[in-house]
């Protein structure tokens, strides 16, 4: 990292003097020979300039009206990869950077790039481009920018197709953009038209200017919209917090398609010596090696957890979560009534087999109850899961959670997920407890700790380093200070003071990552 860093800044400084010979050149008509050569040199020149920061970069677009040709051609901006860190964070509007000692200047005090009378807000923010709303009114006034805050460029995007009557049944409004793999950005409209109960979606496209109706839709169960708040764009679909059938809508064939939840990975040395117990299965199917395992000794002994092997060795990640709440009206003889139903040998039933189908809904789970035999399709996760902190850094997705869902504790798991969707895999396991003695006011006035929420703090972003050993995390804790926390070392440091801006707590669908880009709208 501090090798790569010293490489730009001698790049830096030799373009720079080389610049500045050439301007002198250019005043006194004279051109020295190795400017000449790269002046009529465009590869040569691109090569130079791609080792540049962004700040260099978009400094350069004045020196003639070819380099600024150059430089906004898309090869360039697509060939460019040194803006994809992020140096920090706008919580609201409020710009946080990550490193208080050597603090980046803001891209903008104020949201103030369009006259909307209206105020503007920060809706999502997507590799570089943030995506805008009017703050105040409602849909049938709202309007909706695209702001690059790098370069202080913005588009407005002009109204979803069905005029009023649509517009006021809009739930979200996502952005869809990535250097390489969505060079034109998109913006994606989520909406609930009566008297449909079902989440329709148009999408509009930077390269056509124009709104399309996708042929896909989300069926809503009894009238329950999901909670949609948390949007993620990545690996080129639009994604939210796993909750329900569908978790995710995938831009190139415009289907919403559904998310598998993490496990709840237990830590304790208790939990681990019941692993014999909670373990039933272990075999594979079609080139697929599985292990099951109840999800709760006590609570959901029901509840089974079908993990799958990654191919490299490096992990397990939950392909299944099975629940057989239905099996005791169909086969009362599992129950053993000389237990108490709260222990483990409540219920009598074997996993013989998990057997892969050709297709995804062909896959089956054997079975055995006091006997007999019965094949079991495997179902998913139900409703009613809300993590502690969902999102995206350096092309990962992330999602957080304590070991058992609460904050009684100060253990976080960090799950990654897969590229091809198919699972979680623990990526970080994380225990927070030397924050109790630089900051007890982290323990809530209630000095019971087996509430729920005994500790006080929220996980607001993850943050992927170039190297693993990079990697932080920002945490809020009460009085509306930011920690800064290294996953590798565990050390922490308060990077910035919320209070003299806002009064309360920020939670994390309200923060939105800053990285540079210089795309042009």
């Amino acid at each position: 990292m501090v090798n790569t860093r010293s490489k730009i800044n001698k790049i830096q400084n030799t373009i720079n003097l080389w610049f500045s010979k050439a301007a002198m050149a250019d005043t006194n008509h004279l051109a020295t020979e190795s400017g000449a050569l790269i002046g009529c040199n465009d590869d040569l020149l691109i090569e130079i300039l791609l080792r540049l920061p962004v700040t260099s970069v978009l400094r350069f677009k004045s020196v003639s009206k070819h380099w600024r040709s150059l430089l906004s051609n898309r090869r360039f901006t697509l060939l460019y990869k040194n803006a994809s860190f992020s140096p920090g964070f706008f919580a609201r509007s409020l710009y946080i950077p990550f490193d208080d000692e050597n603090e980046s200047i803001p891209p903008f005090r104020n949201l103030d790039f369009y006259p909307d009378p209206h105020g503007i807000r920060i809706l999502q923010s997507c590799n570089g481009l943030l995506l805008c709303r009017s703050n105040e009114g409602d849909e049938r006034v709202y309007k909706y920018y695209v702001f690059n805050p790098t370069t202080k460029q913005f588009a407005v995007i002009p109204s979803i197709l069905g005029g009023m009557a649509v517009r006021k049944t809009i739930i979200f409004m996502a952005l869809a953009f990535h250097q390489t793999d969505c060079v034109h950005y998109k913006v994606v409209c989520f909406y609930f038209p009566e008297p449909d109960d079902v989440i329709k979606v148009q999408i509009y496209s930077s390269e056509t200017g124009k709104w399309k109706i996708s042929d896909d839709y989300m069926s809503l169960p009894d009238y329950y919209i999901p909670p949609l708040d948390y949007i993620v764009f990545w690996n080129q679909a639009i994604h939210w917090v796993p909750f329900g059938d569908k978790s995710y809508f995938k831009l190139d064939t415009e289907e919403f398609q559904s998310l598998p939840l993490p496990v709840r990975v237990a830590s304790s040395e208790a939990d681990e010596s019941m692993d014999h117990i909670m373990t039933l299965y272990f075999g594979e199917s079609r080139g697929h090696l599985h292990l099951v395992k109840r999800v709760d000794p006590s609570e959901s002994r029901l509840h089974l957890n079908v993990f799958e092997m990654l191919n490299d060795y490096s992990g397990w990640f939950l392909k299944y979560r099975v629940d057989l709440d239905e099996l005791p009206d169909a086969y009362p003889e599992i129950i053993n009534s000389y237990f108490d139903p709260l222990s483990l040998g409540y219920y009598i039933f074997d996993v013989f087999d998990v057997v892969r189908g050709e297709e995804e809904e062909e896959t089956f789970m054997v079975i055995r109850v006091p006997g007999k035999y019965e094949i079991v399709v495997c179902y998913y996760y139900k409703f009613g899961y809300m993590p502690i902190y969902f999102g995206e850094s350096r092309g990962h997705l992330h999602l957080a959670d304590t070991p058992d869902g609460s904050r009684n504790h100060l253990e976080l798991n960090v799950y990654e997920m897969l590229k091809d969707h198919s699972g979680w895999f623990l990526k970080y396991r994380v225990e927070l407890v030397e924050f109790l003695s630089a900051y007890p006011e982290m323990i809530r006035i209630n000095p019971d700790p087996s509430i729920p929420i005994y500790y006080d703090y929220q996980l607001l972003d993850v943050v992927r380093g170039e190297e693993e050993d990079e990697t932080f995390f920002v945490i809020q804790i009460p009085g509306n200070r930011i920690i800064r926390y290294n996953v590798a070392d565990k050390s922490f440091k308060q990077v910035f003071d919320t209070s003299h801006f806002y009064s309360g707590p920020i939670g994390f669908e309200e923060i939105h990552p800053y990285v540079e880009t210089i795309v042009s709208l």
